[in-house]
C-alpha cells in the first residue's frame, strides 16, 4: 500500500501520527487488519487511507469495545451500590420466613419418616372414633381377607382409646 498522493512521502509519519494520536490503539488494529484483508468496501485499496479517513475508520470499529466497557462500568457501578446499601429486613419479613422454614422442616421430616415406614396417625377425633366403632359393631363378612384384618388393626391402634389402654 502506497500513501495516497495528497501527502508527502517525508511528512506522512508526522501526518498520521498527528491525526492518530487521539484515536484509541484497539480501533486502529482492527481498522488496519480489516483494510489488509480487504474487508471494506469503496476503498482503494492501492493506497493508505488519508489520516481523517483512516482515524474515523478506526474510532468506528473502537465503539463497540467502548459501549461494551461503558456498559460493564455502568454494571459495575450497580453491582457496588447495592452490595454496599443493603435493604434492612422487617421483623415481619423475618417471621413470614422462619414460618415458612418451620412448615418446610415439618413436611421434610413427615416426608422422611413416611419413606422410612412409618406414619405417625394423626390423633382421631371423638366423631371419627364412634363412627369406626359402629362400624366395628357390625356383623362381619363371612370371609375377612388379609388386607381386611391389617385395616381393622390399623382403625383399632387409631382410635383413642385403645391407645390409651396400649401406653398402660
Amino acid at each position: 500500500m502506497n500513501y495516497p498522493p495528497s501527502i508527502a512521502k517525508t511528512k506522512a509519519i508526522e501526518e498520521y501520527s498527528k491525526v492518530l494520536s487521539a484515536v484509541p490503539s484497539c480501533g486502529l488494529r482492527r481498522a488496519m487488519t480489516k483494510l489488509k484483508h480487504g474487508q471494506y468496501e469503496n476503498i482503494n485499496l492501492d493506497f493508505i487511507p488519508t489520516p481523517a479517513n483512516l482515524a474515523a475508520m478506526a474510532r468506528a470499529e473502537a465503539k463497540v469495545t467502548i459501549d461494551d466497557l461503558t456498559r460493564l462500568r455502568e454494571k459495575q457501578a450497580t453491582l457496588r451500590d447495592l452490595h454496599d446499601k443493603p435493604e434492612p429486613v422487617s421483623e415481619e419479613a423475618r417471621a413470614r420466613v422462619r414460618s415458612m422454614l418451620g412448615r418446610f422442616n415439618a413436611n421434610h421430616e413427615a416426608h422422611k419418616a413416611q419413606q422410612r415406614g412409618y406414619v405417625a396417625p394423626e390423633p382421631m377425633s371423638d366423631e371419627k372414633a364412634e363412627y369406626w366403632r359402629k362400624i366395628e359393631a357390625m356383623k362381619d363378612a363371612p370371609e375377612v381377607t388379609d388386607e381386611h384384618q391389617q385395616f381393622r388393626n390399623k382403625i383399632n391402634m387409631e382410635t383413642p382409646e385403645d391407645r390409651q389402654e396400649a401406653a398402660q
